[in-house]
């Protein structure tokens, strides 16, 4: 800090007097459960989406900051004058909050100097952050040569709409960054590729006691839990257990339900940006119900899941 321009050490001044505010709109944002939800009118992504969003706007107006909502698909927040701006994108929607919390994963709560909830890291923590950026500027002062804008994203985890819509109806900025990584920077980003599969196949209702296969709760979410529903007739010798969170990641189940029988898999949830840190409950049932049922080896569609 001390090779910092004058500029620099103020603003650094001018940002702690807003930490215990700043944490009390994190939390704020946090209580907003912003998992993607069959649409509404004015709300694209769903209540929970708008409702992120528009927590985001009010806060950046408490703060004086000019704010725009773009039809509920996204907004955002400015500062400066001049035609051209800088824009710094960040998202408001999260994944969702899966199981294990031992906090209720949104309520922000504050436990042993930090603030725990789903989102306060990714990404709902540095977008507060940049609103205050904006709120310091503003507060020194600071003449800028272009505005500075804060968008506000509320698809970001299941196909970028949001930012699709954007630029329909704003111009391209001039250059930008996101905070939606690990500090300082990086100036690459791994790719995404969603994939649908789909396919009618008689064999297997046929040749096998299965009669659905359901798992995933996020299309970048390794899967965490995996249920397979069984004809009645099927008898297995394995404990019937009354609850799947009794289970074990890596272990297959009983459950009681009627009608049929159902078979459930745990597995570990993980980002799909870093699969690896995760197990995949699809792959933990298919390798059992393979050992289990040689029939299932004539379902080319299955084999393929299996091996992929």
């Amino acid at each position: 800090m001390e090779n910092d321009s004058p500029v620099i050490q103020d603003v650094y001044k001018e940002i702690d007097k807003y930490q215990e505010r700043m944490v009390a709109d994190i939390s704020r944002l946090v209580r907003c459960k912003s998992v993607a939800e069959t649409p509404k009118p004015g709300m694209p992504f769903g209540e929970g989406p708008y409702k992120a969003l528009q927590m985001a706007l009010e806060i950046s107006r408490e703060l004086g900051l000019k704010t725009v909502d773009l039809d509920g698909y996204v907004g955002y927040a400015e500062y400066g004058e001049g035609e051209e701006y800088v824009a710094v994108p960040v998202h408001l929607d999260v994944v969702p909050e899966g199981t294990g919390w031992s906090v209720d994963p949104y309520e922000g709560v504050i436990k042993d100097g930090k603030l725990y909830g789903r989102g306060s890291s990714d990404n709902k923590g540095p977008s507060v952050a940049a609103i205050y950026a904006l709120k310091v500027l503003k507060d020194l002062n600071v003449q800028t040569k272009r505005r500075v804008r804060v968008i506000f994203g509320t698809n970001e985890e299941s196909g970028m709409a949001c930012l699709d819509y954007y630029f329909q109806k704003e111009p391209l900025p001039l250059y930008g960054f996101s905070p939606d990584a690990e500090y300082p920077a990086y100036n690459r980003e791994k790719g995404i590729m969603s994939v649908f599969l789909k396919k009618k196949t008689e064999e297997l209702t046929r040749f096998t006691p299965i009669v659905s296969i359901t798992a995933g709760s996020a299309i970048n979410v390794v899967p965490e839990s995996c249920t397979v529903t069984l004809k009645e007739t099927w008898n297995d010798s394995l404990e019937i257990l009354k609850d799947i969170s009794e289970g074990k990641p890596g272990n297959v189940y009983f459950i009681n339900e009627k009608p049929g029988k159902v078979i459930a898999a745990r597995g570990t949830p993980a980002h799909g940006s870093r699969p690896e840190e995760g197990l995949n409950a699809v792959a933990v049932m298919l390798q059992y119900l393979f050992e289990k049922l040689p029939s299932l080896n004539e379902c080319e569609f299955l084999q393929y899941i299996k091996e992929n």
